[in-house]
This record gives structure tokens, sequence and C-alpha cells, in this order.
């Protein structure tokens, strides 16, 4: 019931900044349509099949850093103004990371291999789009 609420606030705001360029988004309201549900859809079965195949954590990284990389390949903005923003990007990653990090350094073979494990699936996952 909350992801309901969410997106139907999130669908009336974008419907209000839409409104001043109501006669052009006519035309392509069809395309504009197809394209959303596209995407939102491709986007949730990936997520859920990633969650499946390496767990939650390397999924929370890998969608944390494509906010990151969608960022920066599209910047118009100094890198400088990013930097804050980047640093906490970089201190989430981290903190939800925290235990992969601490069994690398400091775990048992059994735990790398965990970690491997986890990249290979990220790497068939990846090979199987």
């Amino acid at each position: 019931m909350l992801s309901v609420g969410r997106y139907l606030i999130y669908g009336v705001v974008s419907l209000a900044v839409a409104l001043p360029f109501a006669r052009r988004l006519v035309d392509d309201l069809g395309a504009l349509v197809k394209l959303a549900l596209v995407g939102n859809l491709l986007y949730y079965v990936l997520l859920a099949k990633a969650v499946q195949l390496v767990g939650v954590v390397p999924t929370s990284l890998i969608v944390g850093i494509l906010l990151v990389t969608v960022t920066l390949a599209g910047r118009r903005v100094n890198l400088k103004r990013l930097v804050g923003p980047l640093a906490l990007v970089v201190a989430g990653i981290v903190c939800i990371n925290l235990d992969v990090f601490r069994d690398l350094l400091f775990g048992s073979a059994s735990s790398v291999a965990s970690v491997l494990t986890r990249l290979a699936g990220l790497a068939r996952a990846r090979s199987a789009r």
C-alpha cells in the first residue's frame, strides 16, 4: 500500500510539472507510457533477479553506484560541486558493505569464497542480459 501511495504522489507531482508542456506531450503520450512501463518493469524484474542471485548487499551497492554513474556520465555541473554528495554516497556504500569488507580483511577463507561466489553471480547475471 505504501508503494501505491508513493507512485501516486510521484505521478501527481510529475503531472503538475508536465502541464506547461501539455501540447507537446500529447503527441508523445503513447511512447512515454510505453517507455515508462517497460523501464519500471524491467528495472524491478532485474532488481529482483539480482537479489535472488547475489543477495541484498551487492545489489544495493550496484543500485547506489548506478545513481552516481548516471550523475557523472550526464554531468553538466562542476565536479567540485559534487564532492560533498559523492563523499556521502561513498560513505553509504562503505556502511552497507562493512560486513563484506570486514570479512575480507579479517575473516576466514570461507568468507572470501562467499564474496567471490557473489561476484561470480554478478558476472553471470550481467552476461545473461
